[in-house]
Formats: structure tokens, sequence, C-alpha cells
């Protein structure tokens, strides 16, 4: 196991390639790009049982969501994932266009375009 803090963009796609699986336990990022960029990666995510991250789980009907967010259900979503033998193929690519960086940021910009006066 390796822990990589601040990775250079270019090698990410390299790093999403090569995992097995892509633990998300962040209970308070807002959007969950790293999540989003997984699941576009095609890298199979396991996540906590946060709303925002459980939605892009369950709209790409990709990973699997913990029954609680403690190490424990961690560790049996992950113990569940590799006994099941959880395809490790990403979602649909039209699922991932739609999800893609460009649209997501356009579609954010429109929304705070629509707050402004």
């Amino acid at each position: 196991m390796s822990l990589l803090p601040d990775v250079p963009e270019e090698a990410l796609a390299a790093l999403y390639r090569s995992a097995d699986y892509f633990l998300f336990t962040s209970a308070s990022e807002s959007f969950g790009l790293a999540l989003l960029d997984a699941i576009c990666a095609g890298t199979f995510p396991l996540v906590y049982p946060h709303a925002t991250y459980a939605g892009l789980v369950d709209a790409s009907g990709f990973g699997r969501v913990t029954a609680r967010a403690t190490p424990e259900a961690l560790a049996a979503a992950v113990r569940r994932a590799v006994l099941d033998g959880e395809p490790r193929v990403g979602p649909l690519s039209a699922w991932r266009d739609a999800h893609a960086w460009p649209r997501v940021a356009a579609s954010l910009l429109a929304r705070v375009r629509g707050l402004l006066p």
C-alpha cells in the first residue's frame, strides 16, 4: 500500500487503472470529485453512506455503499466485493460522458450564474 497525497494529473489515470478498488471514506468533501474520477475511470468504488457519494454510486450503477460509516463496515464491503467477484468494469460510456469534467463544470457554472443578480 502506498499513500500518494500529491499525484500529478497525468499519473492519476495509471493509478486508477492499477487499483483493485477505490475506497472513499470522506465525510466532508462537498461533491466527491475524486469519487467521480474513480467511477469514470472504471475503478470499483466502495463508499461510506453519505448522500452525495451514495447518489453517485447509485446513479452510475457501479460500486457499493457501506452499511455504516465505520471501518468495520468498510472492511465488510471490501470482503463482500472480493468474495462476490464484483466486476471491475466501469459504467456505461454514456454515463461517463454525461459526468465528464467539462459537463459538470458547465452545469455548476450555469447554476452559479442563476444565483447571481
